[in-house]
């Protein structure tokens, strides 16, 4: 029952979130993936730590990659060359706890890159990786709240 309440109540809270992100054109679909981030962690408050820095971690690698390459003049061959060396980066940094997180990591890449190809901001990328778990866990507290106010 707790996931059934937690489900609706993320529901509201995503749609809440695509009402404002319409009107103010802030991401929609990124939210998404970085609030299905936080849903495939145990959850709890250590779980949505886990998820903002790996996602954040993603932004960053797939960032520096990209910049370099650029840098160094690849061409057509800088955008294959960024996703493959942010990849690797990204599956070696899981010796860190705090950072072994791969999925999360991965779609922080992935939600980066889509907003730039997009032509949107560079920041709407760090809005969602916050905005989106933050919605997951708010989820999850309400929806406990309400289980345990009714057992009582």
């Amino acid at each position: 029952m707790s996931r059934v309440i937690s489900g609706i109540i993320l529901g509201l809270l995503l749609g809440i979130w695509t009402f404002i992100a319409i009107r103010y054109a802030y991401p929609v679909w990124q939210v998404m993936i970085a609030t299905g981030c936080f849903l495939a962690t145990a959850g709890k408050l250590e779980g949505l730590w886990k998820v903002l820095v790996t996602l954040l971690s993603g932004i960053l690698w797939i960032f520096l990659t990209m910049w370099v390459f650029t840098e160094l003049g690849l061409g057509r061959y800088n955008i294959p060359v960024a996703i493959g060396v942010t990849t690797l980066i990204i599956y070696a940094q899981t010796a860190l706890w705090f950072l072994s997180f791969i999925m999360a990591a991965l779609c922080g890449a992935a939600i980066h890159f889509g907003t730039i190809l997009r032509g949107d901001p560079w920041w709407h990328s760090i809005l969602a990786v916050i905005v989106g778990p933050i919605l997951g866990y708010l989820a999850e507290l309400i929806g406990s709240f309400i289980i345990k106010r009714d057992q009582t």
